[in-house]
């Protein structure tokens, strides 16, 4: 089969216009993301946060814990230092105890994530601040308190020298960008005491997302004209001998340790990404039970009595940051956080440590990038979209989403990249809906013209078939086919004696009988030319029989054409008699025409064969070519005809008559 060439069965700017349309539908699916996320940011931003937490379960769960500094521990107050001293038993001395224990241990320095509000009055306390003195290790809580919505205010109810603490404990760091800090107009400070005989202080206020749970944290709050660090961040700083001076912070992208010096390693900067508030996402290390060690105050109670325990805990905890907090029952601060759900918030210090220490850093993806990889989704299903159907549409589309997880799920996994994987999600599915949903409409659009433009031309069966594969009525092709032509006998004498009306009617009673015979037959009505009819079996679907199923229909053309006979001249109408004609051979077929008016037709030599039997055919015969005669002549009865001449053809033919008596209908 030779292919010649393709004609559009609708207008030819309607592919360019389904395609601009199916454009505007894939931009527009991932705008209405975008605005989605700007009109209802507490649902989408929380499901993104959500879908983050997961990334960190799967992380722990597939890898494990994540980098941990090899020097970060905790302490922890519990209930069995409780139940040892008993309530009632408890004063400060049991803290300088510990204090004094940890010194002896080497540990680099020790953060109370406890606040000690109370000023000093007794001798216990005064054992406490001694302890705090000689170690030259200690660091202090402040809680920070802000305005809310600019109209409450809330006053510290501890007095405090703020000129005092002002120059004794804020930072004044070198701004290179400014952004939103986080401002705080009062405090809540430990006692002056503690305070002044510590190595520092530093915030511990910790705000979660709008979900409650918390993700980041704020390195650094401004209070009046400086910045409070928090209390890890304090820590951290001392550790690594980067004092204020040497902080560089430019709001919304990073804090800049310039010149730290890790022990027993070179000098380094640490770049620390921030947001515009100054806080840094927490890149957590695993659960409670499995991130740092954890020493309860009973074991370091208890140490001093067994020499080979001290030797064994000052070797592992020689050097070591160590967090002191409160975890037992009714005084343990509970929150969430991404990997666990009720998760002892004091952790949260030791996480903030180990994340700039280790420089593990996560960084969030900028708008920009995320804007490019929208972009890029926005042109791969717009390429898609016009190359392939709904289901194979749908099918890529869904496989662009896995294969986008896979690529967000590397950046988290191996680059530390966050990135928003809801807002896409939402943008693909916005596309796959829309352009199905357009395709759908405009399907059957098209269905509906070629029903009510071919409804008359094919079968019913027929054209089902080509609302199912539309591209048969798009291609030309060359094709071996059966064409039928018939003819009404002296119509043209009996129209010239009747009235219009009854013309019409006659011709449309008749057409329409002959058409339930060819339709039966999966033929195809060419035209209607005239009286005549011109029809072709073998397209636009292969039919291995067509040339007998010409014949069959002609016989049964004849057989309705002499019923109407003999009623129509009961009622004094015409005597109606046909001639047909039947030639099988190759030509060319397809829909053809001009834009504003196809057809779809067959052409060629062929064609005028089967028109030229059809006019030598007697009244009431059916006439074959040669062609036809080797297809049916095992099945149908018929006789020699003639050796006739067909003009413009340049041999003589043989013709065959079907015997209509004799023939086999089976």
């Amino acid at each position: 089969m030779q292919q010649i060439f393709i004609v559009k069965l609708f207008d030819l700017n309607t592919s360019k216009s389904s395609h601009f349309r199916i454009l505007i539908l894939i931009i527009g699916s991932f705008i209405g993301s975008y605005i989605l996320f700007a009109l209802f940011p507490g649902a989408f931003e929380t499901l993104t946060l959500q879908v983050r937490d997961y990334a960190f379960q799967v992380r722990y769960k597939l890898f494990g814990r994540g980098p941990a500094y090899p020097y970060i521990a905790h302490v922890d107050l519990n209930d069995s230092t409780f139940q040892e001293l008993k309530p009632y038993e408890w004063n400060r001395t049991v803290d300088a105890r510990v204090v004094n224990i940890l010194a002896e241990l080497n540990v680099s320095a020790m953060a109370y994530d406890i606040m000690f509000e109370d000023p000093v009055v007794t001798e216990e306390d005064q054992s406490f601040v001694d302890a705090v003195v000689n170690s030259k290790r200690v660091y202090f809580p402040v809680i920070l308190r802000f305005k809310d919505d600019g109209n409450n205010f809330h006053p510290s109810p501890v007095t405090y020298d703020e000129e005092e603490f002002a120059n004794d404990n804020l930072w004044y760091l070198n701004i290179g960008k400014e952004g939103r800090p986080l401002e705080a107009v009062s405090m809540i400070p430990t006692a002056s005491e503690l305070r002044e005989s510590g190595q520092g202080v530093g915030h511990i206020n910790a705000y979660p997302d709008r979900d409650g749970v918390c993700r980041r944290f704020p390195l650094i709050i401004r209070y009046k004209d400086g910045y409070v660090p928090s209390l890890s961040f304090r820590m951290v700083c001392d550790y690594v001998q980067v004092s204020a001076s040497n902080i560089e912070v430019s709001f919304g992208e990073h804090i800049i340790l310039h010149g730290a010096k890790f022990p027993y390693m070179e000098e380094k900067d640490i770049v620390i990404p921030i947001d515009e508030q100054g806080r840094m996402i927490i890149n957590f290390v695993g659960p409670w039970s499995d991130s740092f060690p954890h020493y309860s105050y009973k074991k370091l109670l208890d140490v001093r009595e067994d020499n080979a325990l001290f030797d064994q805990l000052k070797e592992v905890m020689d050097g070591d940051l160590v967090v002191i907090d409160n975890v037992a029952t009714g005084y343990m601060d509970i929150g969430n956080c991404p990997i666990e759900t009720l998760y002892p918030l004091c952790g949260v210090h030791t996480n903030v440590a180990n994340t700039i220490l280790t420089q593990d850093f996560l960084y969030e993806l900028s708008t920009w990038k995320q804007l490019i990889i929208d972009f890029l989704l926005v042109i791969l299903i717009v390429l898609v979209a016009f190359r392939f159907d709904n289901v194979n549409f749908s099918i890529i589309i869904i496989l662009f989403f896995l294969a986008f997880l896979v690529f967000v799920s590397w950046l988290f996994f191996y680059q530390n990249i966050l990135t928003n994987l809801i807002r896409p999600y939402v943008g693909l599915q916005f596309s796959l809906v829309t352009v199905n949903l357009y395709r759908y409409m405009l399907e059957k659009r098209e269905k509906t013209l070629i029903r009510h433009r071919f409804e008359n031309y094919f079968a019913p069966s027929v054209l089902s078939k080509i609302l199912q594969s539309r591209e048969k009525l798009e291609v030309s092709d060359k094709k071996v086919l059966t064409i039928l032509f018939s003819d009404i006998a002296g119509f043209t004498a009996w129209c010239a004696e009747r009235e219009p009306d009854e013309i019409r009617l006659t011709l449309n009673e008749y057409f329409e009988e002959m058409a339930k015979i060819v339709f039966k037959h999966e033929g195809t009505v060419d035209k209607y030319i005239g009286d005549g009819m011109m029809v072709f079996y073998g397209d636009p679907f292969e039919q291995s029989d067509h040339a007998m199923q010409a014949v069959r229909t002609a016989i049964e053309m004849q057989e309705k054409a002499c019923e109407l006979k003999r009623r129509w001249q009961a009622q004094g109408k015409l005597p109606i008699q046909i001639r047909i004609g039947i030639n099988t051979g190759e030509v060319v077929v397809g829909n053809m025409g001009s834009e504003s008016r196809m057809d779809y037709t067959a052409l060629g030599s062929n064609v005028n064969i089967a028109q030229r039997l059809e006019r030598n055919a007697p009244v009431e015969g059916i006439l074959i070519s040669e062609s036809v005669y080797q297809d049916v002549e095992k099945s149908i009865d018929t006789e020699f005809f003639d050796n006739i001449t067909i003009k413009g053809y340049n041999k003589n033919i043989n013709a065959y008559e079907v015997v209509l008596a004799n023939a086999d209908l089976v």
